[in-house]
């Protein structure tokens, strides 16, 4: 397959409003051309043509413009170099596409933030899970070189992945999208092999622990003192508990609407869509006194959210820590806390079947509710109660 890689200028005969043409290098494919424009505009006068010599040498900045045009021409020959010496197929497609990366073709990070950038994701989820590997990656080792991309690196990732204090389930699901995007490296020519063939990561796929606020912890939060001079941890306070009440996470407060606070037969009710799957769920709030209180408080703020104005959830991490804090508790109060809370509550305190809170938290998977649910010593107690041991 042959092609010739050509710089030009004057190609369509329209220069700017400084008289200046455009330079190009055009490469023909089988007889196909494209061009591809380069941030420099030249007057017809200093151009040579000449190859390694373009710009002619009483053209003031001739030596800069020069070396931009070789290196941008040898960028390409160095692509189609190694396409043909990967067995890939070589396309005026394939060049655009190298043509318009961004960053080092040799990092693996550079090549992850183009990847993001050209592909389009069904789920909002999808895209999280991709994003935070990204984030994930960056803070591991922020400049990856493609050559180094191993089963030492796979696994010294695990370990950093595992000493963060997630489960091996969790770090093993982060793996399945950098898995996807080394083989698109390799189908596309910028890694010799997979990485992942016949590596072995040696993560176990542990259960993930959910930790949750008993009725009495959410008390404390619920009664303790808060600086009346730092009103930001009021609001944080009426937030985290509005959605234990719900069974939400903050994500899903800041998208929460006016139409979809219901008025049941039982009193209100939310009738949303999760943010994080797009599932419906129904939350019975009318069960909490306080979380009724909290939406007659919300009234006249806005014609459309309930929640409207809420800060990052950075910031109001940052605030629930501070709050469990003055609150003597000594978990680790996050936005995740409120949720699985509400499923232990409703499943092991009210003992809900698991179908019911499986649409109360809209999941997906049932499996995914039964995970949010810990069995309590208390509880074994009072099921062995039920039984005619003696008898």
């Amino acid at each position: 397959m042959g092609h010739t890689i050509v710089a030009l200028v004057n190609r369509s005969n329209r220069k700017n409003k400084s008289g200046r043409y455009k330079i190009q290098i055009r490469v023909t494919l089988d007889r196909k051309s494209k061009y591809f424009s380069l941030d420099e505009s030249i007057e017809l006068k200093y151009w040579s043509g000449k190859y390694n010599n373009w710009i002619k040498e009483n053209h003031s900045h001739n030596f800069k413009i020069n070396k931009l045009i070789a290196t941008k021409i040898n960028a390409i020959e160095g692509y189609i170099f190694d396409q043909k010496n990967f067995g890939c197929s070589i396309s005026l497609k394939g060049i655009e596409e190298f043509w318009n990366r961004r960053g080092d073709r040799n990092i693996l990070n550079d090549y992850i933030d183009n990847y993001l950038h050209d592909r389009k994701f069904n789920s909002l989820n999808t895209v999280k899970k991709y994003k935070t590997l990204q984030k994930h990656l960056s803070n591991f080792n922020p400049k990856i070189p493609m050559n180094s991309v191993n089963e030492a690196l796979l696994q010294e990732f695990g370990k950093y992945l595992t000493g963060l204090g997630l489960a091996g389930a969790t770090v093993l699901k982060y793996f399945d999208p950098l898995k996807k995007i080394c083989r698109n490296a390799v189908k596309k020519g910028y890694m010799i092999r997979d990485p992942f063939y016949e590596v072995v990561l040696g993560i176990e796929k542990s259960k993930p622990h959910r930790e949750y606020l008993e009725l009495v912890e959410i008390n404390f939060i619920k009664n303790v003192q808060l600086p009346t001079e730092r009103p930001a941890l009021a609001n944080a306070r009426k937030h985290f508990l509005f959605c234990f009440y719900a069974g939400i996470y903050y994500s899903d407060l800041r998208k929460l609407k006016w139409d979809e606070i219901i008025n049941s037969s039982e009193g209100y009710m939310i009738e949303g869509t999760r943010h994080k799957n797009g599932e419906q769920f129904y939350s019975p709030i009318y069960e909490f006194t306080h979380a009724i209180e909290i939406i007659e408080m919300q009234k006249g703020l806005d014609m459309v959210y309930v929640f409207p104005d809420l800060i990052s959830e950075q910031k109001y991490n940052y605030h629930l820590k501070q709050i469990a804090r003055l609150a003597g508790i000594e978990k680790n109060l996050t936005n995740r806390l409120a949720r699985h809370s509400f499923s232990q509550y409703w499943q092991g305190e009210k003992g809900i079947p698991v179908h019911f809170v499986q649409k109360m938290m809209g999941h997906t998977d049932i499996a995914t509710t039964k995970s949010y649910y810990d069995t309590t010593p208390d509880e074994i107690i009072q099921a062995i109660k039920t039984l005619a041991f003696k008898k």
